[in-house]
């Protein structure tokens, strides 16, 4: 897990497993054809790279509110 391994890296694996624990809560939400639509729509809206995209559309398409510094979102 790359999570995992860049919080041990930069602070210790106390911290790390931490960061395990709270993603585990976590809810896994697939990318079907719809977000991916979404998610090109949106890209080209925003300019946003495709992965950004993805993470917008998921949460629209989810009704999660989306935390960002990206002030156009």
């Amino acid at each position: 897990m790359e999570l995992y391994k860049w919080v041990k890296r930069e602070f210790d694996e106390e911290k790390a497993l931490e960061v395990v624990a709270v993603t585990e809560q976590a809810r896994i939400v697939p990318v079907d054809t719809t977000v991916s639509l979404l998610a090109a729509d949106l890209s080209l809206v925003h300019d946003l790279s495709f992965t950004d995209a993805i993470i917008y559309a998921t949460s629209r398409q989810t009704e999660v509110e989306l935390i960002t510094s990206n002030s156009s979102l």
